[in-house]
């Protein structure tokens, strides 16, 4: 009967359970063994609790408000910037005057052809 029952215990660990092993001191003796029950999570290891106020807060921070678009509001634009960009608009309504003339150029020729043909009928 050498074995006394606590010592027996620490030799036969549960199923889950971890033993570390003695550590020495510096003076040269031993620590006791660390018994680490199954399930366990060191105080260190465990996250940080956050409320739902500070969570949503941190949601909040990476969205950008409704309508806003962040390379529209990048840096102002320079002067010749501003003028190219009249340039572009300019040719796009005179391209688009172009193409509703040509239309309403070639409508008035097909109509002025079918009076001419239908009044030269009478």
């Amino acid at each position: 009967m050498g074995d006394e029952p606590s010592t027996r215990l620490m030799k036969m660990p549960k199923e889950g359970e971890r033993i570390l092993a003695p550590s020495r001191r510096p003076d040269g003796t031993l620590r006791k063994p660390i018994r680490i029950r199954a399930g366990y999570i060191a105080q260190e290891e465990v996250a940080i609790y956050q409320s739902k106020g500070t969570l949503m807060r941190k949601a909040a921070e990476s969205l950008v408000p409704p309508g806003y678009d962040p390379a529209l509001d990048a840096k102002p634009k320079t002067k010749s910037a501003k003028r190219n960009e009249r340039k572009k608009e300019k040719k796009l309504q005179v391209s688009s005057l172009r193409i509703i003339g040509v239309n309403w150029l070639g409508n008035f020729r097909s109509w002025f052809s079918i009076w001419s043909i239908t009044g030269r009928l009478h």
